[in-house]
């Protein structure tokens, strides 16, 4: 994800808008903070909210000699939280598609996530901002691939005014729903295309936290902005859509990126 030739604008923007220079400045003085330490052969006390468990010997084990490999454990570890708070920040994880958002994951779960200085910042949000409407264009065709498809002629169907989510309900127990976790995550994404296209639904208010409420009144359906669900003791929920300009955007991305694949694939 890293493209030193590209400088998105609004990537830069977005920069400021933050001001990234205070977190930076932040990581550099605990940085210098615990090199000190280092250089004086200090034993400090290590705070678990600050620096998570990973730096500690055991659950009981608070103080430990400043090293230089528990100073580059706890940089990694200031980096990685600095990522993730970037990303939710600049709400691209909205506009991933799956490949994208699999490879992030991985990336930061792995470790191989690169320092957290403004140089990288730049270079890794870029060409996400330059590329965040085709990717927001395949997290589309992503969510037909899993209920609008032609397996025989593996394209995209065009999705009418209703479809039916097979498997949301495992079971009812006591009028209690017990979910289907992945699949809600399908249905979030699908509240979260709404969201980009309309600003109608927020980003916050998931399918999770909605079907939750439910589970907790007792109700089996949801009117939202632009579609609505209703849900069935045999384990299905069926997304009736009420904004057809939604649906008529939808479809009509869907439709021109799998033609543009289709393009890319043969070439």
């Amino acid at each position: 994800m890293k493209n030193e030739d590209i400088v998105n604008n609004e990537a830069v923007t977005f920069l400021e808008s933050i001001n990234i220079k205070n977190m930076l400045d932040r990581k550099d003085e605990v940085l210098n903070f615990y090199k000190k330490s280092c250089d004086d052969e200090h034993i400090i006390y290590v705070k678990i909210e600050n620096f998570g468990k990973s730096f500690l010997k055991s659950r009981y084990d608070r103080f430990l000699k400043v090293s230089e490999d528990s100073i580059r454990d706890i940089c990694k570890d200031r980096d990685c939280s600095s990522w993730n708070i970037l990303m939710d920040k600049s709400r691209l994880s909205n506009y991933m598609d799956d490949s994208v958002r699999i490879k992030w994951e991985d990336m930061i779960n792995k470790g191989e996530f690169l320092e957290f200085n403004y140089k990288n910042i730049v270079n890794v949000l870029s060409p996400l901002y330059e590329s965040k409407k085709e990717m927001f264009n395949r997290s589309i065709l992503d969510f037909y691939k899993c209920y609008s498809w032609d397996r025989v002629n593996n394209k995209p169907l065009k999705i009418e005014k209703k479809i039916v989510i097979y498997g949301l309900v495992r079971c009812v127990v006591y009028d209690s729903y017990k979910f289907d976790w992945d699949t809600i995550a399908t249905l979030d994404k699908l509240a979260n295309i709404c969201h980009i296209l309309t600003g109608n639904v927020p980003v916050e208010n998931t399918i999770r936290g909605i079907l939750y409420e439910q589970k907790e009144d007792g109700k089996k359906s949801w009117d939202g902005h632009d579609f609505n669900l209703i849900l069935y003791k045999n384990g299905n929920c069926h997304v009736t859509f009420t904004n057809f300009s939604i649906l008529n955007q939808i479809n009509t991305a869907a439709f021109a990126e799998h033609e543009k694949f289709l393009i890319n694939e043969n070439n």
